[in-house]
């Protein structure tokens, strides 16, 4: 059964919506649950279950990874609003700015640690090669963060024009072409050999 856009988006944010986040100390973990709460697209978990759903039926033994992934991708949120001071997410107040932004720094490294705890619900036979590939992206996203805030000052744009722009991936588009690195490295680590996968 091949599964539309959006019964996979109605999957996941009843997934979502059962997740609870409740864990000492609560301060951490209550911005996390705020911050999940606010919706979005929610495309990276549905990214996750199309390409599952390519080769098999039974979606939910990947609907934690992908649950997990989509809580990644909200911890790298809470800490660009922090290094962009945003005052807005998604309509509603960031983090830093609801509680402050030693709170959103740490609940986002807890968020981080709880998407690693659903990841790796992967099955047993994939779970390195997913854990390894994972990795891979979420250095590949700190190095693109870390490219973007050297445009800053090193003559590429003006701190005018870094300003003014809308995210930091508009900065890596502009730095030598550099946005390409996310696209390329998502694209080799997720590279794999369909007839190697067992149905």
């Amino acid at each position: 059964m091949m599964y539309t856009i959006e019964q996979l988006r109605e999957i996941i944010k009843a997934e979502l919506d059962k997740q609870e986040y409740v864990e000492e100390p609560y301060s951490l973990f209550e911005p996390i649950k705020y911050i999940m709460e606010d919706g979005g697209k929610r495309l990276r978990p549905v990214l996750t279950l199309m390409a599952y759903n390519l080769y098999r039926d039974d979606i939910g033994k990947a609907l934690k990874s992908a649950i997990g992934i989509e809580i990644f991708h909200n911890y790298t949120l809470l800490h660009d609003d922090v290094m962009d001071d945003a005052e807005l997410r998604r309509g509603r107040q960031t983090v830093h700015k609801k509680w402050n932004s030693n709170v959103a720094i740490l609940s986002g490294d807890a968020a981080a640690i709880t998407a690693y705890k659903y990841i790796e619900t992967c099955e047993d036979p994939y779970l390195r090669r997913v854990i390894d590939g994972f990795n891979q992206v979420a250095i590949l996203n700190i190095d693109v963060i870390k490219l973007c805030d050297r445009c800053r000052g090193n003559g590429f744009l003006t701190v005018k024009d870094f300003d003014t722009l809308e995210s930091k991936r508009e900065v890596c588009t502009k730095c030598s072409g550099s946005g390409r690195l996310r696209v390329s490295g998502v694209l080799k680590v997720t590279s794999f050999e369909p007839k190697n996968i067992e149905k």
